[in-house]
């Protein structure tokens, strides 16, 4: 199964049933993902600083061609 666009219309009034109270949640978060897309390497780079993080990993992740536009 692909991943569909929505509607503008419905995508505007989509919210998150999750919130994130802080950098380590975030990064807990991304991580978590990192692992269920099968990542065997994830490098994590984080700045208190400004409230910054980078996640990157070698998971499948989703196929750049999903982001594509309709044709």
């Amino acid at each position: 199964m692909s991943i569909q666009r929505l509607p503008g219309t419905a995508a505007v009034q989509l919210k998150s049933s999750a919130s994130v109270a802080s950098l380590n949640e975030a990064v807990l978060g991304l991580l978590r993902n990192a692992l269920d897309a099968g990542a065997s390497r994830v490098t994590i780079q984080v700045n208190y600083d400004v409230g910054g993080c980078v996640v990157e990993d070698n998971g499948s992740g989703i196929p750049p061609a999903e982001f594509l536009p309709d044709c």
